[in-house]
Order: C-alpha cells, then sequence, then structure tokens
C-alpha cells in the first residue's frame, strides 16, 4: 500500500462505525513462544517441558521463595507497627442496596479468580441472588469469619520483559483473588476506615494502600 493510500484509508477511519474496529480486531496478537523450562535442583538438572512439569517447576520455585514468616510475638516490633488494640466498633450489616451498587462499580475486565466468577456475572444477578448474597456476607461479618474458599487464588506467571523464558526466575506471579473476596473486602473497608481515621492507628509515614498518598512520596 502506497503512502497515498495509506493516508487515504486512515483518513476515511471513523471511531463511530466499524471502519476503526475491524482493523483493529483483525489484528492478530504476538504469539508467545511455549518455552521449556531449566530444572536446576541439587537432585536433578534437565528441561520441563510439560505442562505439568512446568507447574511443578514453577510451584517449588515459588514454595521455596515464598516462605511463612518465623513464629514470633508482636511486642518485639516497634509501637508505630503494633497492631491496633481496640476491635472495629462498626457493625453495620451489608444491605442489598448497598450490595448492588458495590458490584455496579466493578471493572468487567477484572478476570476472575479461580472460581470463575466474573463481574459481569455478578451485574446480571437477579433481586433474589442479591438478597442471598446480601444474607452469606452479613454472616461472615457477623461470625467474624473468612470463608477458606475466598482465600485460594490463582497463580498466574507473567515473564518479565528482556528476562530469559527458560530460566524459572524469569516470571512475575499475578494473584487472582475470587470476585467476591473484592467485593467483600470493598464493602469491609467502608465500615474499617472511618474507625481508622477516627483513633489515627495508620502512621504518617505509611503510603502504601492509602487514598491521596503515593509511593513517590
Amino acid at each position: 500500500m502506497g503512502t497515498n493510500s495509506f493516508e487515504s484509508y486512515v483518513s476515511n477511519l471513523n471511531r463511530y462505525d466499524n471502519s476503526l474496529r475491524k482493523p483493529l480486531k483483525s489484528a492478530r496478537k504476538p504469539v508467545s513462544p511455549n518455552t521449556p523450562l531449566c530444572i536446576n535442583s541439587p537432585t536433578q538438572n534437565r528441561w520441563a517441558h510439560s505442562d505439568k512439569e512446568k507447574a511443578d517447576t514453577f510451584a517449588e520455585h515459588l514454595e521455596d521463595v515464598f516462605k511463612p514468616h518465623e513464629e514470633g510475638s508482636d511486642n518485639e516490633l516497634p509501637e508505630y507497627l503494633q497492631p491496633p488494640t481496640q476491635p472495629v466498633t462498626s457493625k453495620q450489616p451489608v444491605t442489598p442496596k448497598e450490595l448492588k451498587t458495590t458490584i455496579s462499580l466493578l471493572h468487567t475486565r477484572k478476570a476472575p479468580g479461580i472460581d470463575l466468577i466474573t463481574p459481569t456475572m455478578l451485574k446480571e444477578l437477579p433481586h433474589i441472588g442479591i438478597l442471598m448474597l446480601t444474607y452469606l456476607f452479613n454472616a461472615i461479618l457477623r461470625l467474624h469469619y473468612w470463608p477458606r474458599s475466598l482465600k485460594v487464588a490463582e497463580i498466574i506467571l507473567i515473564l518479565k520483559p528482556g528476562k530469559d523464558p527458560k530460566d524459572v526466575t524469569s516470571y512475575r506471579p499475578i494473584s487472582l483473588l475470587p470476585t467476591l473476596a473484592k467485593l467483600l473486602e470493598k464493602l469491609i473497608l467502608r465500615r474499617i476506615d472511618p474507625d481508622y481515621k477516627a483513633k489515627d492507628w495508620i502512621p504518617h509515614h505509611q503510603f502504601g494502600f492509602r487514598r491521596a498518598h503515593s509511593t513517590i512520596q
């Protein structure tokens, strides 16, 4: 395609019809190479080719990297890192209206967790589904019990830019939590956030995971 023809083609593209959507949709995505992994351990040095061998290799690597912290007393921490000693006083139950409003704010492009429940599915729930979910969330708040199924995350490994795809350490793990867990976290945060602000439990130098605070600061 010549320069004049290309300029004419681009100038005729319209964002309000399918003329722009079709070429974008037809563009082929880059194909990820199915690269084997090198297994280097004290007992073996070979290549992992099958999906099961790769999964086992990644699982052993992550288990070795993410080890639980050593057991110790919280009293060993500095005073400004001590956990709050007062319980959260807000016990306002979740209402169906609040739950439906919070569901409407979920991003539909977010990937689901291991249960494959997407934000779109929750937005399509009928009224009886909203009621059942409200009963479930209020029971969790009342009993102070977080279901084990809401703690399980699906781990997706993403190759770091410019890294060797054959090296197991070249991949960054991304944890996909269930959408229901993230939904419940939003509801809980709405209840504990005023308590934290009122009692000033968070130190002023804590900038991570806080609104209006940037890691650059």
